[in-house]
């Protein structure tokens, strides 16, 4: 089974500038940076896998940015799908690493498209135990939640999709941890198996475990399934629910 780790925030259509994105950006960059240094020394990725060291290219993010709009078949600029891009860190090949994938700023409102960022360990490379730990996820999970203000965020590892249902579309589904943001918070009713925290900002976090996550366990996987099922009043709101949620 795959031993990659993922979180992934996820938030329906809004419309943003490249400035207002940067800025977003930046502000994850430095929570992430202060939680270990793995989150460090990022190159960045552009459109067509262009590369640059980070610090070279940070005084003009918001035309970096801009020049990752996406783009049609044709090439040409499809803005309302907003902008993809990514950064990695400096461990490639190395059971340290880690990148960050963006799209973002799209305010399209078609069925299962989701703005997100999500960030991936390496692929097919077993990580560092010490990495994919809930002392360093639990708060990048936050960090990325709360900069980009998810609708949802979660952390699993991919032996956890063999448990998801794939026709769900956008919707949130089994994880080691978990956070509705403030707008929906009030719609859950966290289980008593889970390690729950309200946020300052009115979120919601719940945790299946605070070991690192491992499906064979049958504690944790049976913590993530209440968790699961606690959800499941968000679920059942129509995609994206900022449109079809009452105020």
């Amino acid at each position: 089974m795959n031993p990659q780790f993922n979180i992934q925030a996820v938030w329906g259509p809004r419309r943003e500038t490249p400035d207002a994105l940067a800025n977003r950006f930046l502000n994850l960059l430095d929570r992430l940076s202060s939680i270990d240094p793995v989150f460090r020394n990022w190159t960045w990725v552009a459109r067509g896998g262009r590369t640059a060291q980070f610090e070279a290219i940070k005084n003009r993010l918001p035309a970096e940015i801009e020049a990752a709009i996406s783009r049609d078949d044709y090439g040409k600029p499809s803005p309302i799908y907003g902008y993809r891009f990514s950064i990695i860190n400096s461990m490639k090949f190395q059971p340290r690493f880690v990148s960050i994938r963006f799209d973002v700023g799209s305010w399209s409102v078609t069925d299962h498209y989701a703005n997100s960022a999500v960030l991936e360990t390496a692929y097919n490379l077993k990580p560092d135990p010490a990495l994919v730990a809930y002392r360093i996820f639990k708060p990048a999970l936050l960090a990325l939640a709360e900069c980009f203000d998810a609708t949802w965020c979660s952390a699993y590892s991919h032996a956890t999709m063999q448990y998801w249902n794939e026709g769900l579309g956008e919707h949130y589904r089994l994880a080691w941890i978990s956070y509705i943001g403030p707008r929906f918070a009030h719609l859950v009713t966290p289980p008593a198996s889970a390690i729950v925290e309200r946020e300052p900002n009115g979120g919601l976090l719940m945790a299946a475990t605070d070991e690192t996550f491992d499906v064979s366990n049958p504690a944790h996987l049976a913590a993530a399934r209440d968790i699961l099922a606690a959800v499941a009043p968000l679920n059942a709101l129509p995609w994206p629910p900022e449109v079809h949620a009452p105020d």
